[in-house]
């Protein structure tokens, strides 16, 4: 072989081994990059993770805090709504008694299905009246409750 193929060949040989080194180097960031993404990947799953127990408790909380607002309504709004039943109750007790008595304009004596009649009227009366408010308080709690 020629001296002039031998140095080239050697010239050949030195940027190859120039280059393998690069390549090499190249290698080992490729690899450190890796690592750094794979630690960002678990960074960031953690944070994820974080943020659906964060945001499970919040959204617990806000449940909780709607679920009580809505029965301490209900609860006063039931109270309110008895308090009314009750005192229709003794109202009605007193228009009976009126009747039976013959104090009301309506009695005329002792006429017992006139004063069964209008007790039967009133009471039905009633009765829708309350039924009506009833589901018009659970309308509203459903409303504010989301359906629950």
């Amino acid at each position: 072989m020629s001296a002039k193929k031998v140095s080239d060949a050697e010239d050949v040989l030195e940027r190859l081994t120039a280059a393998m080194r690069e390549g090499r180097g190249m290698l080992k960031d490729i690899e450190q990059a890796q690592k750094r993404a794979d630690t960002a990947l678990a960074l960031g799953r953690q944070v994820v993770e974080t943020l659906e127990e964060v945001a499970l408790t919040h959204v617990d909380g806000i449940i909780a805090e709607c679920v009580a607002t809505a029965l301490q309504h209900l609860g006063e709004t039931t109270d309110e709504e008895l308090k009314k039943a009750v005192a229709g109750v003794h109202d009605h007790f007193n228009k009976l008694s009126d009747l039976l008595m013959g104090k009301s304009p309506d009695s005329v004596g002792p006429d017992v299905e006139k004063i069964v009649d209008n007790l039967a009227s009133e009471s039905t009366r009633r009765n829708i009246a309350v039924r009506d408010l009833i589901n018009e308080k659970l309308d509203n709690f459903r409303k504010i409750t989301g359906g629950l």
